[in-house]
C-alpha cells in the first residue's frame, strides 16, 4: 500500500490555533503544515468550524474539551460513513481522524476507491459478527438457535427464540413444577453476539466467543451462573436472593445491578465495570475483595492474583453491546484480540513490536473489516493484508 507522506501534527497545535493561543514559534510550525497540502487546508477549516461553531472566537482563555470534541468529531463522521470510511470526496469534505496516542499525532486523508490496497479488496469480503447461538441441553441435545426450526422446537420446553431479534427467553420461574431446575449453556461462537433473558427477569448480552450456563429456575436462596467470554447483566433487583456471576478466577455478587464482566481466558486481567446500583467483586481464591460503585472497575490480574479498583471508562467497556469498537490509548495485541473475535479471524504479526504501538479511535462495530484496516493504516505505521481466515499485520 502506499502511503501519502504528508507531515503529522501535534492535536495540541490545531487545538490552540482555534483559541487563537499559539506563540510564534508554534504558528511557525503550524503554517508549514498548513501549507504542505490542500488536505491539511480542508481539514483545518472543517475543524474550526466544528469546534467553533460561529464565526467569533472564544472567549479569553476558555479552554476546549480535546477528547471530547474528538469523540464527537470521530461519532460526526461515522454516522456519514454509512458502514464504510470511503467517502465522496466530491460531495463531501471528509476528515477521519486516527491519534496515534504515544506521540498524539494527527493525519488526514481522503479515501477515493481507486486507492485501495490489494490487501483491503480482499478485507472488504469480510463481514462483521452477526447473531448467532448454539444452546446446548442436559443429554448432549445442541440446538442452533439460527435455525427457525430448531428455534421453534424449543418453544415445547416454554423456551422462546426470536433468531430475527438474536435473543432468546425462559419463562419465569421454568423447571419450578420439578422442584428444580436443569442446566443450560448459551454458546455465541466468534462472530457472535446472543441476548438472554434469565428465568428471573435478569436479561444479558453476550460477546462474540462467550458462554453462559445457567439454571432453568433459580432454587434456594440464591442465582447463580456461569461466564466465560463476556457479558453485559441488567440483574432483576431482589435484595434476598444475590445474582452471582462464576468465572474462572473471579466472582460478581449483585442484587440489583448494570455491570459488564469482561473474562476472556486469553486477556491477562479480569474486568467488572459498573454502570448502576453495586456489586462486591472477589477473588475465588478468596484472598481478595472489593465493592464497587457505579463509575468504578475492578481489575484482576490474574498472573500476580490482585484484585484493584479503578475509575471506569464504561463508554468503552460497554461500546460493544451499544454498537462501536472505542478503544483509547491501547495496544495493537489487545485491540486486535477484540478484533478477532467478532470477525472471527486469525492474527499474524510481521513482528512483536508492532503489538506494543498503541491507538486511539472509534468506529462501527458493524462495519467491514475494511473499515477498520483502512483507518489503522491512515497513520502509516502498519499495513494489513489477509488470506482466507488470517488477519497479517506488518510495518
Amino acid at each position: 500500500m502506499t502511503h501519502r507522506k504528508d507531515h503529522p501534527i501535534d492535536w495540541s497545535l490545531i487545538r490552540k490555533r482555534i483559541t487563537g493561543s499559539l506563540n510564534p514559534q508554534e504558528e511557525e510550525v503550524f503554517q508549514q503544515w498548513l501549507n504542505q497540502s490542500p488536505r491539511h487546508q480542508a481539514y483545518y477549516e472543517a475543524a474550526r468550524k466544528y469546534l467553533l461553531p460561529t464565526e467569533d472566537a472564544p472567549e479569553a482563555g476558555k479552554e476546549i474539551d480535546t477528547d471530547q470534541a474528538l469523540e464527537e468529531f470521530f461519532h460526526r463522521i461515522s454516522t456519514r460513513k454509512k458502514r464504510t470510511l470511503r467517502l465522496n470526496v466530491a460531495k463531501y469534505a471528509a476528515i477521519i481522524i486516527l491519534l496515534l496516542v504515544s506521540t498524539w499525532m494527527v493525519r488526514d486523508a481522503f479515501l477515493a476507491p481507486q486507492q485501495a490496497s490489494e490487501g483491503n479488496h480482499v478485507a472488504r469480503q469480510i463481514s462483521p459478527g452477526s447473531d448467532k447461538a448454539r444452546l446446548l441441553l442436559p443429554g448432549g441435545s445442541i440446538y442452533n438457535l439460527e435455525d427457525s426450526i430448531q428455534s421453534h422446537l424449543l418453544r415445547e420446553k416454554d423456551i422462546h427464540v426470536d433468531p430475527a431479534e438474536g435473543k432468546i427467553a425462559y419463562r419465569a420461574n421454568q423447571g419450578q413444577k420439578q422442584g428444580q431446575g436443569e442446566f443450560h449453556k448459551l454458546v455465541v461462537p466468534k462472530g457472535g453476539e446472543y441476548r438472554i433473558t434469565l428465568p428471573d427477569g435478569t436479561r444479558v448480552w453476550l460477546n462474540a466467543g462467550s458462554s453462559l450456563k445457567y439454571p432453568t429456575f433459580f432454587a434456594n436462596n440464591q442465582r447463580e451462573v456461569t461466564l466465560d467470554g463476556e457479558g453485559y447483566f441488567e440483574v432483576s433487583e431482589n435484595a434476598d436472593r444475590p445474582f452471582i456471576v462464576h468465572t474462572q478466577s473471579l466472582d460478581v455478587r449483585a442484587t440489583g445491578t448494570s455491570f459488564n464482566l469482561k473474562a476472556y481466558p486469553q486477556e491477562e486481567c479480569i474486568a467488572t465495570t459498573l454502570l448502576s446500583g453495586k456489586v462486591c467483586v472477589e477473588s475465588s481464591s478468596e484472598k481478595s475483595h472489593v465493592h464497587l460503585q457505579p463509575g468504578k472497575q475492578a481489575l484482576y490480574d490474574k498472573k500476580n492474583q490482585e484484585l484493584s479498583v479503578q475509575q471506569a471508562d464504561t463508554e468503552m467497556a460497554t461500546a460493544w453491546k451499544n454498537g462501536y469498537f472505542i478503544f483509547r490509548n491501547e495496544n495493537l495485541q489487545s485491540i486486535l484480540r477484540d478484533i478477532s473475535r467478532w470477525y472471527d479471524v486469525k492474527i499474524h504479526y510481521q513482528s512483536n513490536s508492532l503489538k506494543k504501538l498503541h491507538f486511539t479511535g472509534k468506529l462501527k462495530r458493524y462495519s467491514n473489516i475494511s473499515s477498520f484496516t483502512e483507518l489503522i493504516e491512515l497513520t502509516g505505521k502498519v499495513q494489513f493484508t489477509i488470506h482466507e481466515d488470517t488477519l497479517s499485520v506488518k510495518k
